[in-house]
């Protein structure tokens, strides 16, 4: 717990914290970061029963790939994944990903699907990565939903077109040059 209040301790209402299931203590963490009012970005990979004890409630938006949006909801055809996710957490907005479907986004009941740019498939290693950090900077940036997915998905279609995680990510600027 003294840890987690010491790396929330400079965070400000409003500012975004973005956890996945990689770390420990996550209650602990979403009960913090709930309490300073920040928005609670969540993508439950790698997905496993001790999320499901976390107040889920808390998160301001949600990233899910079809194995974790069937594990949180007990549904498998992404529609119903979110229909189950706009019952559970009428406030928050969810990011499912969809492979080769690309992505669709749920935003108090209004949906809207993003295909994915065409790209030569070398590694799909750190895609839904990638795809996240456009997406949220795209927001930060007061970037909209449609704005944000665009981006993520035209990121995400040239990091799977490289080897390697980190390697693959593009920076804005090539983006924005591939992707005019």
């Amino acid at each position: 717990m003294d840890y987690a209040e010491s790396a929330l301790s400079g965070i400000s209402e409003g500012d975004v914290l973005l956890l996945q299931n990689e770390i420990n203590d996550i209650p602990i963490i979403l009960d913090l970061a709930y309490r300073k009012k920040m928005r609670i970005v969540l993508n439950p990979s790698p997905f496993d029963k001790n999320i499901l004890a976390c107040d889920l409630s808390r998160v301001s938006m949600f990233f899910l790939n079809e194995v974790e949006g069937s594990e949180l909801t007990g549904e498998r055809e992404p529609d119903r994944i979110l229909d189950r996710m706009q019952t559970r957490f009428p406030g928050a907005v969810c990011v499912l990903t969809l492979g080769r479907d690309g992505a669709v986004c749920l935003d108090r009941g209004d949906r809207f699907h993003q295909p994915i740019f065409p790209s030569p498939r070398v590694d799909t290693t750190g895609a839904g990565d990638t795809f996240t950090g456009f997406f949220l900077s795209e927001i930060l940036r007061q970037g909209g939903l449609r704005d944000a997915m665009k981006l993520a998905s035209q990121a995400s279609a040239i990091a799977v077109s490289r080897k390697g995680a980190a390697a693959s990510i593009p920076t804005l600027a090539e983006v924005q040059s591939r992707f005019p």
